[in-house]
Formats: structure tokens, sequence, C-alpha cells
């Protein structure tokens, strides 16, 4: 099944906003520590998002591709929240610098796991 790629733009558009406001108010204290846990539920309801919007596209949720295009999806849409992460917690410009292409790639390597998780559950129920 090739890219759907309207679905693919509505789920990491979506996923990114969602994650994003979840990542702001996992700084408020005491209780940001429950924004932080939805946070990393948010990246399987985003790959499981693909598979949703590929349906309502009149396309059928395989496993396999919804589980990769899923995947794709909440990587890339996880990069915007790990960049403002790390500009706001970054002590100098050069610890900026050093550790915001880390974060990207180890944040993005995460996220893309637990959004294969939730496409590859989708297409599995939806099949």
């Amino acid at each position: 099944m090739p890219l759907d790629t309207s679905a693919f733009t509505k789920s990491v558009f979506f996923g990114a906003i969602g994650v994003l406001g979840l990542v702001i108010l996992a700084q408020i204290p005491c209780i940001g520590w429950i924004f932080s846990l939805l946070s990393l539920l948010a990246y399987l309801a985003i790959g499981a998002s693909y598979g949703s919007f590929t349906k309502q596209n009149g396309f059928k949720a395989e496993v396999v591709p919804t589980m990769v295009y899923g995947a794709i999806a909440a990587a890339v849409a996880s990069i915007v929240p790990i960049v403002l992460t790390s500009l706001f917690g970054a002590d100098s410009a050069l610890g900026f610098l050093i550790g915001t292409p880390f974060a990207i790639c180890f944040g993005a390597m995460g996220t893309g796991f637990l959004g294969g998780i939730g496409g590859a559950v989708y297409g599995a129920l939806a099949e």
C-alpha cells in the first residue's frame, strides 16, 4: 500500500500539536509527570491515527504499512517538541548545538518505535 499523504499529514500535524501541548503541561510542578506519561501514550495514538485517517480516506489499513508509516509519522511529529524542549532546557548555546541532534536522533527512534506499535495494533484490529 502506498503512502496516503493526506493521512500522514493529518497524523503528523495533530500529533505534533497534541504532544507539544502535553510537553508544555508537563512543566507544571507536582502534576507534570502525569502529562509526561500521557505524552508517551500520545505517540502510540499518532501511529494509530495514521491508520484511522487512512481508513477514512477509503484505503485498507493493513498491519505492516500502517506500522511503518505510523512509526515515521510519530518520529516526524516528535521533532518540534524535542527541539523546543532542548532549546529551553539547554544551559548554553553549545549545549543546545551539541545536545539537540542527539536528542532528535534518539528521540525519533523511541517515538518511532511507539508509533509503530500503535500503527500495528490499529492495523491488526482494523482487519
